[in-house]
């Protein structure tokens, strides 16, 4: 059973891999989402377990972390990226850094779905589920054990 737009971990398919540590993200300046949209996304995670010791913005801290810094989620823009990204430094299971490089404006659901991959998850093939790699196309419409529609009796 779902317990909110991400659904609950069990469902979501291959481990990537688990934090040590609950990460810190930061958004770098330039990064194409609003940090409100980050916030709605974390706390999503958060409401399934994940923890995420605070959200953090290049304006209000400093330059942002460069290079791959153990315990950080780094969220920044990357125009040369084809389409949004993730990358992940697994070291024996253990998470050690994730990246999500945005190519440009998203919505808030891609932010939703890349911090899935930062918190751990792989794609899976759950029609509508946010780890789905076309989690924006809309689930089937009937159900299992639902009648089809009468065919051959003239009637519409």
């Amino acid at each position: 059973p779902a317990s909110s737009s991400i659904d609950s971990p069990r469902t979501v398919g291959e481990s990537l891999g688990t934090w040590s540590t609950p990460p810190v993200i930061e958004i770098c300046e330039g990064a194409p989402i609003p940090g409100i949209a980050v916030v709605d996304a974390v706390d999503q995670w958060r409401e399934l377990g994940y923890p995420i010791i605070d959200i953090i913005s290049e304006t209000h801290n400093g330059p942002c972390q460069t290079g791959n810094v153990g315990g950080y989620i780094i969220i920044e823009l990357d125009e040369a990226a084809p389409n949004p990204r993730t990358y992940l430094m697994v070291v024996d299971g253990k998470i050690q850094w994730a990246k999500i490089k945005l190519p440009g404006p998203i919505k808030a659901r891609v932010i939703e779905h890349e911090l899935g991959h930062a918190v751990g998850w792989n794609h899976n093939e759950i029609l509508g589920h946010i780890m789905n790699g076309d989690y924006e196309r809309p689930p089937p419409r009937s159900f299992p054990g639902a009648r089809g529609p009468r065919r051959g009796t003239g009637r519409d």
